[in-house]
């Protein structure tokens, strides 16, 4: 267990990283859900403010996950960081995710919901030595 969310931790942050890159060409270009051009929650910003506010809270996001994870997996981060990162990073990539809303997001904020349930009110751990 304690792998498999270390490995998920550490791909729920890259996929994140999906905001950075380019947007494809589609015949639809709202279908692309990461968008750091617009946010619902800054209505009227202009671009030039919306886009680095996004940029800075997706890296401390991937940065964040990444290093949750190598914690969880006992990897270049001490393992008794592992719940503090979760927790910071599960909280700032809900925050990333509903400032550049899109309904395809949906999954990302309820997983960030659960595992903060989880390690907040259950006081789950994904193994026994971690706690």
């Amino acid at each position: 267990m304690q792998y498999l969310f270390g490995v998920f931790l550490i791909l729920h942050g890259l996929i994140h990283a999906s905001y950075l890159s380019p947007r494809p060409k589609l015949a639809d270009a709202s279908a692309w859900p990461f968008n750091l051009s617009q946010s619902w929650a800054l209505p009227g910003v202009a671009e030039v403010v919306v886009r680095p506010v996004g940029a800075v809270l997706c890296l401390v996001t991937v940065v964040a996950l990444v290093a949750a994870g190598l914690s969880v997996l006992g990897f270049l981060v001490p393992q008794a960081w592992w719940r503090p990162l979760t927790l910071a990073s599960m909280t700032v990539s809900l925050l990333f995710l509903l400032l550049y809303w899109h309904p395809w997001l949906v999954v990302g904020v309820f997983l960030n919901v659960v595992i903060l349930a989880a390690l907040v009110w259950a006081r789950w751990t994904p193994v026994a030595g971690l706690a």
